[in-house]
């Protein structure tokens, strides 16, 4: 396809064989192909028919995040930059229901008025406004932090600092995201302690702490695994877990060999009968 391009006068040829490819050889969850189509028609003037696949992709595949962006710049490119905007919030509109497509929509949404029209405040705006409604979106989250890390500093450098510190304790204290995201957003932004602060050291090594610290001194991931917030709450639990029901043993006992009515101990708080006894190991 790329040669007869080359060559030229070659239009009806390519038509065909992007027509072969994305309604026979390649599967529709393999879009590339589909997404060269739309553009190459675009770039021909047939602004109805790069649309037409774009959106036939949405319906065939409504969560694939890529098709949309694809088509809001269509729009952006072809009708202003408003309307890029409004295809993204039809978008969202049309995917209200899923909660992970939507979010990262809205990110795109933010991005492109950031990128395109270079309206910070008004990006920030948006992030703001849908941060309540998207807690469980790895990908606006990840995208604001991002924005945030991005900008230029003010004049007053603590305000550049505290917009990216309230994004970052929106994600580690309030936001459901899986812990793996958590953990390599809170390595980016000990990066940006060392690289960008004076003062960052002493919170540079209470995050290293948290993040690469076993889970007994991880405090702020245990305040999130309890249901109260209580940190104690959770030791407990661990004391519980994995086996050991957190019975306290006296040590001169175990040195002598007596622990009369500590396997009892054990089975009551486990709501076990004791088993009967076989008489000595052998």
């Amino acid at each position: 396809m790329r040669w007869l391009e080359g060559v030229g006068g070659h239009d009806e040829e390519i038509r065909y064989a992007l027509q072969r490819a994305s309604t026979t050889f390649v599967p529709i969850v393999r879009p590339a192909i589909r997404y060269h189509y739309s553009l190459w028609e675009e770039s021909r003037g047939r602004i109805a028919v790069a649309r037409t696949i774009l959106k036939a992709l949405t319906i065939k595949m409504p969560q694939l995040i890529s098709t949309y962006v694809y088509l809001a710049h269509l729009e952006r490119r072809v009708r202003g930059l408003e309307a890029g905007i409004q295809s993204l919030k039809d978008s969202i509109a049309s995917v209200d229901s899923d909660i992970y497509t939507s979010g990262a929509l809205v990110a795109e949404w933010a991005r492109m008025v950031w990128r395109v029209k270079g309206d910070i405040a008004g990006t920030r705006k948006v992030f703001e406004d849908h941060a309540e409604q998207y807690l469980d979106s790895k990908y606006f989250w990840i995208n604001y932090f991002k924005f945030e890390l991005e900008q230029p500093l003010e004049d007053d450098t603590e305000v550049t600092h505290q917009l990216i510190t309230t994004v970052f304790k929106q994600i580690t204290e309030r936001a459901r995201l899986p812990p793996l995201t958590i953990r390599d957003i809170t390595e980016e932004y000990m990066h940006y302690l060392l690289e960008r602060r004076s003062d960052g050291v002493p919170m540079y090594i209470k995050l290293d702490r948290e993040t690469n610290g076993p889970f007994i001194v991880q405090t702020q991931r245990k305040r999130r695994l309890a249901e109260d917030g209580n940190v104690d709450s959770v030791n407990k639990r661990i004391r519980l877990s994995n086996g050991h029901p957190g019975v306290e043993v006296d040590e001169e006992a175990l040195k002598t060999n007596k622990l009369d009515g500590v396997f009892e101990k054990y089975y009551a708080e486990q709501g076990e009968a004791v088993p009967a006894s076989n008489g000595p190991a052998r």
